[in-house]
């Protein structure tokens, strides 16, 4: 998950920006490829193979604090 909450002030967005994603990772700890297979955990693909898998996400609305 990454986030750019009140808006990032360097360019190109100068501050015109408020979001958040979700990205999905399949190996742990999510820091990078070289971390992966280094710990073993980056998967390798074969030819045709293919990795299935299900995301929920939910958006709540909130209020600001004042």
């Amino acid at each position: 998950m990454w986030q750019v909450y009140g808006g990032h002030n360097d360019y190109p967005w100068y501050g015109r920006t408020y979001n958040i994603a979700l990205e999905p990772f399949s190996s742990y700890p999510p820091a990078g490829v070289p971390n992966a297979i280094q710990n073993g955990s980056a998967l390798i693909l074969m030819p045709n193979q293919v990795i299935e898998t299900e995301l929920v996400a939910i958006a709540f609305e909130g209020e600001k604090p004042s």
